[in-house]
């Protein structure tokens, strides 16, 4: 009798076992609120995190500064010359990210305020920039983001400028582009250590 009991409670015991075991992939499978994409599986082991929040003009090689339209379609900004007293109207704010998964670079993405409305930069999948209306998200799930850019040192030795690579997009850069006379902010691939069109200042005021 009390060898059928055993049997019993290692067989409850294998079934607690498998459900728990059934419960914790479903749990692995569910996107969280600030996945990128929910029809992607979502891996808990791959997120970013905010830690910090900085704020900065942004400007590229020739020290022109980083002005945006955010109902534009053919760019979300572009590079202008822009007088002192009105610099304050054109500061991004810049998340510094934690990252689980250690990769190159400082994970970060990019908000600017106009008039009432927040926005934030995104990548989309045809590799155009734009903005979208929302706040940077404390958490992103995933192991590429769409709001993500990996900023480094554009140059050793360089502490005035960077370069910003696209998580969702590997070896594509924020870039400095000239079109029909205007200087637009650009997502492009870079194919050489030293293009100065990929030179970001982030410059604090």
């Amino acid at each position: 009798m009390w060898r059928a009991f055993n049997v019993l409670g290692k067989s409850l015991e294998m079934l607690g076992i498998q459900t728990r075991k059934e419960s914790w992939n479903l749990r692995k499978k569910q996107p969280t609120l600030n996945s990128d994409d929910s029809n992607k599986p979502y891996d808990e082991t791959d997120f970013w995190k905010t830690y910090d929040v900085k704020e900065f003009l942004i400007k590229n090689n020739t020290h022109e500064t980083l002005v945006v339209y955010p109902e534009s379609m053919d760019s979300c900004g572009v590079f202008e010359s822009v007088q002192q007293q009105y610099q304050e109207m054109y500061m991004f704010k810049l998340y510094l990210y934690r990252d689980t998964s250690p990769r190159e670079g400082i994970a970060t993405a990019f908000t600017v305020q106009k008039g009432q409305k927040t926005y934030l930069m995104t990548c989309t999948e045809d590799g155009t920039l734009r903005l979208e209306e929302r706040t940077a998200p404390q958490f992103i799930s995933g192991y590429e983001s769409k709001y993500i850019f990996y900023k480094r040192d554009f140059n050793e030795g360089d502490t005035e400028a960077y370069s910003f690579e696209s998580s969702l997009f590997a070896g594509y850069f924020l870039a400095s582009e000239q079109e029909n006379g205007w200087k637009k902010l650009a997502l492009r691939s870079r194919q050489h250590e030293v293009d100065e069109n990929f030179r970001i200042q982030l410059v604090k005021i």
